[in-house]
């Protein structure tokens, strides 16, 4: 697993992370499980073009959003469950920047 830039391997440093322009971080939605609405915040190192989306677990998109040209900083989706249809059950959401991605479970009850 990645420890900040250093890829560690039972507890050794086996590589360190070069491309530092397309990072970003994905958190956990909040709150999980989810009701009715949810927030999922990330953060961009860079200006980047955004794709997040939103798979039940057959791997069906359900829901797919493209953000261009957005800055560095701080953002977040917020997410209403009955709006986009979701029922009961656990989804995959992913965030793809200029070719990285990075997903995450969220439970729908």
């Amino acid at each position: 697993a990645f420890f900040g830039d250093v890829l560690e391997h039972f507890g050794f440093p086996i590589a360190v992370r070069e491309n530092t322009a397309d990072r970003f971080d994905l958190a956990q939605n909040i709150p999980n499980p989810v009701f009715t609405q949810t927030t999922i915040p990330y953060q961009l190192e860079t200006k980047a073009n955004v794709r997040f989306s939103i798979r039940n677990m057959l791997g069906q998109l359900i829901y797919d959003k493209e953000l261009k040209n957005q800055s560095k900083g701080n953002y977040h989706f917020d997410i209403n469950v009955k709006d986009l249809g979701l029922h009961p059950g656990i989804y995959t959401y992913t965030l793809n920047i200029n070719g990285q991605s990075s997903t995450k479970k969220m439970i729908v009850q």
